[in-house]
């Protein structure tokens, strides 16, 4: 489960997931697993960020 903390691998998976540009994880970290990022994009998509 994700915090509340400022996580390069919940930011830039994100990132990612709605099409901005980033660059690879560093080691050893890897992407949000699945299940995860789907997660974080409904609070995003909740949030309102979603919309332009």
């Amino acid at each position: 489960m994700m915090d509340s903390a400022i996580n390069p691998v919940a930011v830039k998976s994100l990132m990612r997931a709605v099409g901005l540009p980033v660059g690879p994880l560093r080691r050893p970290h890897q992407s949000l697993p699945p299940a995860d990022l789907a997660r974080e994009l409904e609070m995003v998509r909740l949030l309102g960020l979603d919309r332009r």
